[in-house]
């Protein structure tokens, strides 16, 4: 199958999802005072280029893994470009295609599908657990709370469980990334142990801190829409407990399937990690303006990855 061939399919694919996204936009049933009022929708647009602005950064892992197991340099107007389309997928019904949607790259950049799809994943691993721990270091209040409330400690083995998962396919993605690379001889041969120290482990910990910094940025958008757009009077202290218990309802909606976009699960999550110190009337009010955001930055995201990507082209 030709490249023209495949590019037209994801152009279909594409317009095919902004026509579910629009759907999902009008099932928000957000009251015409929750947005038109000049000020709010002021902060929501705003709110929406900065989310935008999140979209197109956020591929910088997702290179840095992909340019290490395929041994190519790929710039990055072109991993915004992918990232930000393929991100348009996931209001599909399925919650994979924005994921499937990477291997594009394979296709612009004659990388293996295989190597493609490994970094993906490596990606995602990444991803989740920063995000994870980051929450958890955030809203350790509002986690114990939940764990007194509904005795979890009789499904410890659970969690143990599901984080030495999550360990073991972190270790192998590593460990296949490393075979992977070695293959094609790149540079000097160095025992597996030096390639994990020298390679995998700062990789590791950069991708990991930059979805740090991604959580922080997003937590903080969250803030803003509680204190500010609904003028939630919101503590010092509490503005941790905030961020986390968003961060945490993310996490736990992108592991647990259920409708596009993880709706339902993080709003449920969010709900019950911040109601012991917040009225669910105004954390879910929140979730559905930050939905709202959220939808209008991946339209603007992706527009603004284009536009990137067409004058790196024209200038290259």
């Amino acid at each position: 199958m030709s490249k023209k061939v495949i590019k037209a399919m994801g152009t279909g694919v594409t317009v095919f999802s902004v026509f579910f996204l629009i759907r999902k936009l009008c099932s928000f049933n957000l009251k015409a005072e929750q947005i038109l009022e000049t000020v709010r929708l002021g902060y929501l647009m705003l709110l929406s280029l900065l989310f935008a602005v999140h979209m197109v950064i956020l591929g910088v892992p997702w290179k840095c893994i992909t340019e290490y197991v395929s041994g190519i340099k790929i710039p990055y107007p072109l991993v915004a470009f992918v990232i930000c389309k393929a991100n348009l997928y996931k209001y599909l019904p399925g919650n994979v295609f924005q994921y499937v949607g990477r291997n594009e790259m394979a296709v612009r950049q004659n990388i293996s599908h295989g190597k493609v799809a490994l970094s993906t994943f490596g990606d995602i691993l990444m991803n989740l657990v920063s995000v994870a721990l980051l929450s958890m270091m955030l809203c350790r209040s509002g986690l114990r709370d939940i764990w007194l409330y509904y005795n979890l400690e009789q499904h410890l083995w659970v969690l143990c469980l599901g984080g030495g998962i999550l360990i073991l396919l972190a270790a192998a993605a590593g460990i296949i990334g490393i075979r992977t690379r070695g293959k094609k001889g790149y540079g000097r041969e160095l025992l597996f142990g030096k390639k994990v120290m020298k390679e995998i482990v700062p990789r590791g910990m950069f991708c990991m801190a930059y979805y740090f910094f991604l959580g922080i940025y997003t937590g903080l958008m969250f803030y803003f829409i509680v204190a500010v757009v609904l003028g939630e009077n919101v503590s010092v202290s509490q503005v941790p407990l905030l961020m986390g218990g968003y961060l945490f309802g993310w996490a736990v909606g992108f592991v647990i399937p259920g409708a596009p976009g993880g709706i339902g699960v993080r709003e449920a999550v969010t709900v019950v990690v911040l109601s012991a110190s917040f009225e669910q009337k105004i954390i879910l009010e929140a979730i559905l303006l930050y939905r709202f955001v959220n939808v209008l930055g991946d339209i603007g995201g992706f527009l603004m990855a284009d536009i990137i990507y067409t004058l790196s082209a024209k200038i290259q």
